[in-house]
C-alpha cells in the first residue's frame, strides 16, 4: 500500500423500534463489500428518533474497535442525517 492510500471503511447502522423494545445494528464492510465487522444490541428507546441515533452511536462505537482511520457512514433516517450535520437549537426527540 502506497503512503498515500488508506483503508475507507463504510459503517451502516439501523434501528428497528417499537413500544416493547429497540433492535440496533451496526455492521462495518471494507471496499469490496466484505464484511469486517459488526455489533447488534437490543434495548429500550423512547421514539424511533432516539433509536436511530442509538444504531449511530453503536456504529461510532464499533468504529472506534477498528483499526482504520477513515469511515464512511450511512444513516437511513433523513431526518437524523440533518441533525447531525446542522445545528439546530431545538429538538423533539419524542417524536
Amino acid at each position: 500500500m502506497r503512503s498515500n492510500e488508506y483503508l475507507v471503511l463504510k459503517i451502516n447502522t439501523d434501528a428497528s423500534w417499537t413500544l416493547e423494545g429497540t433492535g440496533l445494528a451496526a455492521v462495518a464492510r471494507n471496499s469490496s463489500g466484505s464484511l469486517v465487522s459488526g455489533n447488534i444490541l437490543f434495548t429500550h428507546a423512547s421514539s424511533s428518533l432516539v433509536a436511530e441515533a442509538l444504531a449511530v452511536r453503536l456504529g461510532v462505537q464499533l468504529a472506534l474497535s477498528i483499526p482504520s482511520t477513515h469511515f464512511l457512514f450511512e444513516i437511513d433516517s433523513l431526518q437524523l442525517v440533518k441533525l447531525l450535520t446542522h445545528c439546530t437549537t431545538s429538538t423533539d426527540w419524542a417524536m
